[in-house]
């Protein structure tokens, strides 16, 4: 993906930002039926596939863009859906900008990132197995029942609370560090003086 394509796929933020993984997981076939269930919605999409595939592999219509990568952090603030995995990073992101989420895990850590998505009211979970028709029907959920952005929303809003007392205690312990480091030295030279 060269830099201009970059700067189009940020320009242009699409409805929907899917991201499979960016190692393999066998995802392929997966990638391939979230791809048909968005070809009949009326969304715009992209589909961002890391360093597993190539683009070429997979058949896309014109509503849905297939690249290797692009800057999810700058995509999702700008989107109404995030269909993913429910790899940490990812979810949190997304949960982050109160995006909300279509997850399906393909191993790890991702089912219970998916399993809590869902108990919040953030997003739903499909198994890996799902079909197209089946994708196609949680993506329409998610896009035009408005309680799952509310909870993307609330959710967004506690990080936020939680990432702004992180920064002040990191503040706060930064300035007790300074202040540890002055009276050391100042305690230091005293000593040396007598």
């Amino acid at each position: 993906m060269s830099g201009n394509d970059t700067v189009g796929v940020i320009h242009d933020a699409p409805d929907v930002v899917v991201g499979l993984g960016s190692t393999f997981q066998g995802q392929q076939a997966l990638t391939q039926r979230v791809i048909d269930a968005l070809s009949d919605l009326p969304v715009r999409a992209l589909v961002t596939l890391g360093e597993v595939f190539e683009p070429a592999a997979f058949s896309a219509p014109s509503h849905v863009r297939v690249v290797r990568a692009a800057p999810h952090a700058r995509l999702f603030p700008r989107a109404k859906l995030v269909v993913a995995h429910g790899g940490h990073g990812t979810v949190m992101k997304a949960l982050a900008s109160g995006v909300p989420l279509l997850c399906i895990p393909l191993g790890r850590d991702q089912a219970d990132n998916a399993a809590r998505v869902a108990h919040a009211g953030a997003g739903l979970r499909l198994s890996r197995h799902a079909r197209s028709g089946q994708i196609r029907h949680a993506i329409g959920a998610l896009l035009s029942e408005p309680q799952y952005q509310r909870a993307a929303a609330a959710l967004a809003a506690e990080l936020a609370e939680l990432q702004a007392a992180d920064a002040a205690c990191w503040e706060l312990e930064s300035l007790t560090r300074q202040e540890s480091r002055r009276t050391a030295c100042t305690d230091d030279d005293y000593g040396k003086r007598l």
